[in-house]
């Protein structure tokens, strides 16, 4: 939920998915949600940057869409509204397919400052990361993250390709 990072910074998380936040944290979104708040004032008054992670973001958790883009979309706003000078979108398990992924982020991008927003994948639990990392960098997204251990597959395309 709550991580503070070096050189003045925290990162806080909340799944899109309502049954993501019950196996994590043990709660429900909106509780987890009081907890964030609580943890970013305090970061704040310390001088610390806060940067926030919607997991889940882009289908869900078990089911292939089993999470509203409504859900995804209100968690950033929140995060912003708090005060997070980023929010990444997690896509970790890759349960969107090309077409729903398209569909889904036309949906979010129109509602969300995409020069803070940030892509969180894991590319070896799917095979479209390349595709969804291009989708988003083409409408002005340029952060992304992964995991320390998340060394790529090769791939066929040129480095230059995702630029």
């Amino acid at each position: 939920m709550c991580t503070t990072l070096r050189r003045g910074r925290s990162c806080v998380s909340i799944s899109a998915s309502e049954e993501r936040n019950f196996e994590i944290y043990g709660m429900s979104g909106n509780s987890v949600f009081d907890c964030i708040q609580r943890h970013v004032e305090k970061a704040h008054r310390d001088g610390i940057r806060v940067r926030g992670y919607v997991s889940a973001a882009f289908g869900g958790y078990r089911d292939k869409l089993d999470t509203p883009i409504s859900s995804a979309i209100g968690w950033c706003q929140l995060l912003f509204r708090l005060g997070c000078y980023e929010v990444a979108l997690g896509d970790t398990r890759g349960k969107a397919d090309p077409e729903d992924f398209n569909l889904m982020w036309d949906r979010m991008k129109s509602f969300l400052p995409l020069e803070r927003i940030a892509l969180h994948i894991h590319t070896h639990w799917y095979l479209n990361w390349e595709s969804h990392l291009l989708r988003v960098v083409r409408d002005g997204v340029h952060t992304f993250d992964t995991y320390a251990f998340d060394i790529p597959e090769p791939t066929r395309q040129s480095p230059d390709d995702l630029l």
